[in-house]
């Protein structure tokens, strides 16, 4: 199977993509702007939510259940605060090592 990345013109125009893409579409202030707006638009839904489903099992969910206080709540919507933050510096070292980049490329 012929892989798109072995193409130099490809490899090129998508790290150039990745590249614009890290520094905008997913740029921290830009993704934590939008964290903070949905938080704003559910935070007064999330007590019904806990009364209603509170410690169950939910499949759908990673942590296996739904949380149970709004405490609880803060410290998930803050482990997406984190990730938005650090999440492109993983991007942009996994593209360099991957291509073998040097740090100014991306």
């Amino acid at each position: 199977m012929i892989s798109l990345l072995d193409n130099a013109l490809f490899r090129n125009e998508f790290i150039q993509t990745f590249a614009v893409h890290i520094n905008t579409t997913f740029k921290p202030a830009r993704v934590l702007e939008m964290i903070d707006s949905m938080q704003q638009r559910v935070r007064n839904e999330i007590p019904s939510q806990i009364d209603l489903y509170g410690g169950q099992y939910i499949v759908f969910n990673p942590y296996g259940y739904h949380f149970t206080t709004m405490e609880e709540w803060e410290y998930y919507v803050q482990l997406m605060r984190d990730f938005a933050v650090e999440r492109p510096g993983y991007l942009r070292s996994f593209i360099m090592d991957r291509f073998l980049l040097q740090e100014c490329m991306i």
